[in-house]
């Protein structure tokens, strides 16, 4: 039987809310290993080929950005250099990325850039690489 539209609206809701307090719980993780983690406000246009400020959601509040993190921290813990690794980091749920997700991922690779697609595994938290993405033909 199919889902009304205020049983759609409801599961939405339900679902936007697991996926914030799993970014939470991701963040918090980051945080903990020494990273220095920020919620990456901007988006990746593949039209235009470059960063772009996202979009405003219906409440004002820019959370569209993709991906979810950008994290940083110095590569050697010596302070006279200013050598930082940098790794962006979105949160997924079920792990799954979206088509349109993965050609904004492989456009940071491009650039030589690390990504990790964060994902729950029972109660844990599963980090892996992104590798590059490659359509069927």
């Amino acid at each position: 039987m199919a889902m009304t539209k205020e049983e759609y609206r409801i599961q939405g809701k339900k679902n936007r809310a697991a996926g914030a307090a799993f970014e939470r719980k991701v963040r918090k993780d980051m945080i903990i290993k020494g990273w220095i983690v920020d919620k990456f406000t901007d988006n990746i246009d593949l039209d235009m080929n470059k960063i772009v400020q996202a979009k405003s959601n219906q409440w004002g509040s820019r959370s569209t950005g993709f991906p979810d993190f950008v994290m940083f921290r110095r590569k050697l813990n010596i302070p006279k250099f200013n050598d930082y690794e940098l790794i962006f980091v979105e949160c997924k749920v079920n792990g799954k990325l979206s088509k349109q997700e993965k050609l904004k991922m492989n456009w940071l690779l491009k650039d030589g850039h690390k990504c990790l697609v964060a994902s729950k595994n029972g109660k844990e938290i599963e980090y892996r690489a992104f590798v590059e993405y490659k359509e069927r033909t």
